[in-house]
């Protein structure tokens, strides 16, 4: 067996013991910190159903606007617009009589030119309005 003398042997275990000290040291520093931390709690009225909201929505008007691939650029309504001038005057008389009432509703075909659809994204950024949906069809439909 190895003999250490006395300064050896405590040289010895303050080694070892250096890093367990450094342990709890930093957990009673952890410990001393949380135990003060006040709970803070914040109340949050969240707003309640309303069954008017969605009685509201029915007076919107829902505008359809297609963009085709083929023959005429877009359909509106289900009425056939050859030039982007035509558009632009259907969408303004659309918005005149209908003004914040108005929803448009996007359909575009896979085959269509991004140039239509970039063209009509102009148009209803010159006039204003907002897209209120993209229509989609979901994968592996067709």
């Amino acid at each position: 067996m190895i003999e250490l003398d006395d300064e050896e042997q405590r040289m010895a275990l303050q080694d070892i013991m250096t890093p367990m000290i450094d342990v709890i040291f930093v957990l009673i520093a952890f410990m001393m910190l949380m135990i003060n931390v006040p709970l803070q709690v914040m109340e949050v009225n969240l707003p309640a159903a309303d069954e008017s909201t969605s009685l509201s929505s029915s007076d919107k008007h829902l505008a359809i606007l297609a963009v085709k691939s083929e023959g005429p650029a877009w359909l509106l309504d289900d009425q056939e617009i050859e030039s982007n001038n035509s558009l632009y005057e259907q969408l303004t008389m659309l918005k005149t009589a209908h003004g914040e009432q108005l929803e448009i509703v996007v359909q575009s075909d896979r085959e269509a030119p991004m140039e239509r659809v970039v063209t009509l994204f102009s148009i209803l950024q010159k006039l204003d309005l907002e897209v209120a949906n993209l229509a989609l069809q979901r994968s592996g439909e067709g």
